[in-house]
């Protein structure tokens, strides 16, 4: 199970179907086969003879043919959803070529409904996550079940339960990190990533966004507009640079010798892999950050890693598709303190990554365990049960459940 980091961070509501493939709620970059490039490549390819036309008059200066052009994608003819920026573009270069007063009326609809949109998108509800709900359900009756020495029937119950606790039935949890937390230097700024990327791209006709060239913010017609593929490319590397950028303001970048190391420790000899290139920033003396860049495809797909040395060895985690966010880095920096919650939060990270970290996942919750972390004794619970120690999960569980209103307060729903 990965975790993303906060760049879903990234829900990005309106900027496509794309884009979706780095920001949204569904997990990381798909793995896309050649196949599966080649259908998507075509499929925003097939121009409808209705848009081709009138594009074929735009492209000769036309202001009706630009006027309709904008009702069309105004009011959605043929597409995945009506892509009302483009409109506004369309009845912008109307008025520039001709003044009209319905183009003006236009215009102003479409400025009320991107409002209405951005509105939309900025406001936040404040109602009760009905996994708070679930939740209070599940410990109760998680303690009923304890109270009867019956491990094996948490068991099931932890199975039956995970679909409605959003996870898999032995993930463990995260917990929130006390808010004076900061890793020094992590300065990345998403905002300014989001908005530079929402900027340079916009929905085609089937709601995938693609990269807008200088070309077409002269002629905003769908042939001045990059590819999907492209597009994706130019995207991932616009999020590489404002990384890369970020990180070089503050934190010494890594040798050969030890790039050299990471590679090894993460992709194994394979020779398979001599299109992926490392780039390393060392954050403290146990500390590390890598960017991998796989150049093989066509979408120059990137992943994103802390690595922790933790007596003597490295080990991972993260394999994010975009930049972890700040929490992440708190917890970080939080592990570097020995804070409790950071411990716990680095455990359950290290336990996701998929590198060999066992041990080193349950000392560093026995840590927080001992420190005061109530979620440590829990996730010590789900971990014991996922080792067939059934005796030590029932103490571990027992002891976090008597303590449940703070054990679930301090978790981290996502």
């Amino acid at each position: 199970m990965k975790r993303r980091s906060g760049f879903s961070w990234y829900g990005m509501a309106g900027v496509g179907a794309a884009l979706l493939f780095f920001f949204g709620a569904g997990g990381g970059l798909p793995s896309v086969g050649a196949a599966d490039d080649e259908v998507l490549e075509n499929s925003v390819e097939s121009a409808d003879p209705v848009y081709a036309e009138l594009e074929k008059r735009a492209a000769q200066n036309d202001p009706d043919a630009w006027f309709e052009l904008g009702k069309l994608y105004f009011e959605g003819f043929g597409c995945e959803q009506p892509p009302c920026e483009w409109a506004l573009r369309c009845f912008r270069k109307s008025e520039e070529l001709r003044p009209n007063a319905e183009v003006k009326m236009f215009i102003e609809l479409c400025g009320r409904r991107l409002a209405a949109e951005k509105a939309a998108e900025e406001s936040t509800g404040s109602t009760v996550s009905p996994m708070e709900k679930a939740l209070a359900a599940h410990f109760q009756e998680m303690r009923r079940r304890l109270g009867s020495g019956n491990v094996d029937a948490v068991l099931e119950q932890l199975i039956a339960a995970s679909p409605e606790m959003d996870g898999e039935a032995f993930a463990l949890r995260l917990v929130k990190l006390p808010g004076t937390i900061r890793l020094a230097g992590w300065n990345f700024d998403p905002a300014g990533c989001r908005r530079h990327i929402r900027e340079n791209t916009i929905d085609d006709r089937e709601g995938f966004s693609r990269w807008m060239t200088e070309d077409f913010r002269e002629m905003p017609l769908s042939e001045n507009l990059l590819a999907v593929n492209p597009s994706i490319r130019v995207i991932n590397h616009t999020l590489e640079e404002f990384a890369a950028r970020a990180l070089n303001q503050t934190y010494l970048p890594c040798g050969e010798s030890e790039l050299a190391g990471f590679r090894k420790l993460i992709l194994g000899t394979d020779e398979s892999t001599d299109q992926v290139d490392f780039a390393g920033w060392k954050i403290s003396d146990d500390v590390f950050f890598t960017i991998m860049t796989d150049n093989s495809g066509a979408w120059r797909l990137r992943s994103y890693r802390f690595l922790l040395r933790e007596k003597g060895r490295f080990y991972w985690f993260g394999e994010y598709d975009c930049m972890p966010d700040e929490r992440t880095a708190a917890a970080v920096a939080g592990f570097l303190l020995r804070e409790p919650n950071s411990l716990n939060n680095i455990a359950v990270l290290l336990s996701e990554s998929g590198c060999d970290a066992d041990a080193v996942v349950e000392n560093l919750l026995k840590e927080a365990d001992e420190k005061g972390c109530v979620a440590a004794s829990y996730n010590l619970g789900l971990f014991c049960l996922t080792h067939k120690r059934k005796a030590e999960a029932q103490k571990w569980l027992q002891k976090a459940l008597k303590r449940e209103s703070e054990l679930r307060n301090s978790l981290l729903l996502e």
